[in-house]
């Protein structure tokens, strides 16, 4: 991982869990570590719904990322969704990185087309292939008992994790650290609860 300059930072944006979420999350972990595969497993403080990866950031374009979070957040309502499953990036006999799903994606995947947009108009390259909403668990360093890594993830599958209500989006930093990556936020964006108000007032 690249480490920052004094120029810029490495950041991400990403949608909070609970801890209640997060505490069955590291429990499926917990089962794939027994395997013994060889994978960078994400520190339970650290797991998040993956809303866009930056990269390395120019320090100044950071308060205008940040505004493009609140005007995103400014249209979006306060939403939930339910963490489920566990699948993978790769091939299933050769997985990268074992991540945790999201049902009922379309409020990420809306929120994740507004951020874009914005980003993009502020030039900052993204990835082109399609946004999948996931919580990352771990990423896979080598071969070593891949076999048994995958047969558990499929043992784990349909494993249900919680429900997760959504009220923010949030810029973070990623620093190594000796111990490994440390998360801290930079920007929270609340969520329109104005919005959400009048809606449920139109609805009845």
């Amino acid at each position: 991982m690249a480490a920052d300059t004094p120029t810029s930072i490495r950041a991400f944006i990403a949608i909070e869990i609970n801890d209640e979420t997060r505490r069955a999350l590291v429990g499926t972990q917990s089962l794939l570590k027994e395997t013994g595969a060889h994978v960078a497993w994400v520190a339970p403080a650290n797991i998040h719904g993956s809303l866009v990866f930056l990269g390395d950031v120019v320090q100044d374009l950071i308060p205008k990322v940040g505004q493009v979070l609140d005007t995103a957040a400014a249209a979006t309502t306060p939403f939930a969704f339910d963490v489920v499953n566990v699948g993978t990036f790769g091939r299933p006999d050769s997985p990268r990185v074992i991540w945790a799903g999201v049902r009922d994606p379309a409020p990420l995947q809306a929120l994740h087309a507004k951020v874009a947009a914005g980003l993009r108009e502020l030039q900052i390259p993204l990835e082109t292939r399609e946004f999948v909403p996931h919580l990352t668990l771990g990423r896979v360093k080598s071969s070593r008992n891949r076999r048994e890594l995958a047969q558990a993830i499929q043992t784990a599958a349909a494993t249900s994790f919680g429900h997760v209500a959504a009220t923010r989006v949030v810029l973070m930093r990623s620093m190594l650290r000796p111990s490994g990556s440390e998360y801290l936020m930079i920007h929270p964006a609340n969520f329109n609860l104005e919005q959400e108000g009048n809606a449920a007032l139109e609805d009845n």
